[in-house]
């Protein structure tokens, strides 16, 4: 019976003793394999990984993904992306926290929750700077039944990029615009005639 326990015993201590040996071999192989295996010869074929493809820059796609990011943001209480969207005499006018509080931007906040993504079918850009887009948007109810919307979007361009307000309105900022023109004018003005 000794010489039987001596011999599983034996077979313990082996297995032990090639356990570790086998777990730096495996780790050796893994790390090599991730690592490219060391410099290549010019006789081994080259690369053949494949770059990421680079973002969709039509308008419909940049679009999108500014309206999905606005929608993202909110599904997390965050109503900075609205305030983004929101045209340059609203910032100038009001803070961030007042403008977070008001009504209208909490509600559009927590209806955000419903909406999954929205998918723009068509962009028609006008000669002002704005641009009429034709959206799906794709709700998921409290009951999990998903529903779409059709919706035209007017947007507008400001600072380089396509903005969806919220609250804002072009007639303001069109004002705005104007009182800024002339303060420019007249300071151009000002500084030719000293």
């Amino acid at each position: 019976m000794s010489s039987a326990r001596s011999g599983v015993n034996t077979m313990r201590m082996s297995d032990t003793k090639r356990f570790p040996i086998l777990a730096l071999l495996a780790l050796a192989l893994f790390l090599w394999g991730c690592g490219g295996g060391g410099s290549k010869s010019e006789s081994e074929p080259a690369d053949t990984t494949v770059a990421a493809a680079p973002p969709d820059t039509s308008i419909e796609a940049v679009i999108s993904r500014m309206l999905n990011r606005a929608i993202e943001r909110a599904h997390y209480g965050d109503v900075s992306g609205l305030w983004e969207n929101e045209l340059e005499y609203l910032h100038e006018r009001e803070t961030y926290d007042f403008y977070a509080s008001r009504g209208q931007v909490e509600w559009a906040a927590s209806t955000a929750d419903t909406v999954q993504h929205i998918d723009v079918d068509s962009v028609t850009v006008f000669d002002h700077d704005s641009a009429l887009v034709d959206a799906t948007v794709h709700f998921k109810g409290p009951s999990g039944q998903e529903t779409t919307l059709k919706q035209p979007m007017i947007l507008y361009w400001q600072d380089g990029h396509w903005i969806k307000p919220t609250i804002s309105v072009i007639q303001q900022q069109i004002a705005f615009d104007s009182i800024r023109n002339e303060a420019i004018k007249a300071a151009e003005e000002e500084a030719k005639g000293k």
